[in-house]
């Protein structure tokens, strides 16, 4: 007889992070004039301990113009012994355009789910940056973002994680339509 599958808080803030993402996406209003998805991976160097890579994936909602409303979702590894599950939300501003390339502009804001033997807290973050953009075509782009940022517990945690400042860069491929 097979044994029930035992759905873990890891795994239920993934599949949250998931349903979130997809729900804002599908409900997108009428006359938005963008839709966009991609993937990105990078790397998260907070003021002290060590440096780890990172990988996410983020949709868009154009508002505004050049203005867009971005998810998105990522996890970090440290050593095999934490995860972090991040998940943001935030304003993307590409004010103009030079050619194929358009600079950008971040604000965002979010929850990090920390997962380790010795700990598991929340983290909330604030982060500010910039990028810059290559759009291929109309739809494909190549980005990369710098992100100055901070983080602190949400709830204090005699074990939780110091709050702290972070320096983040990514690379990441979108799609938008």
């Amino acid at each position: 007889m097979a044994r029930p599958v035992q759905i873990t808080g890891f795994m239920k803030s993934h599949l949250l992070g998931a349903a979130v993402l997809a729900a804002v996406m599908l409900v997108a209003p009428a006359r938005s004039w963008a839709l966009g998805f991609g993937a990105d991976v990078g790397v998260d160097k907070p003021q002290s301990g060590p440096t780890t890579g990172t990988r996410g994936l983020f949709g868009r909602l154009g508002l505004i113009g050049p203005l867009d409303l971005q998810l998105d979702y990522a996890r970090a590894d440290y050593d095999g012994d934490r995860t972090d599950s991040r998940y943001g939300i935030g304003l993307r501003l590409e004010p103009f355009h030079l050619g194929h390339w358009l600079p950008a502009l971040w604000a965002g804001a979010g929850v990090i789910d920390v997962d380790a033997p010795q700990m598991e807290s929340n983290l909330g973050f604030t982060e500010l940056g910039l990028g810059l953009v290559y759009a291929f075509n109309d739809h494909v782009r190549l980005e990369l973002d710098v992100r100055q940022g901070s983080r602190s517990q949400l709830v204090d945690h005699e074990n939780g994680p110091p709050a702290q400042d972070y320096r983040s860069g990514s690379l990441a491929l979108s799609v938008k339509f």
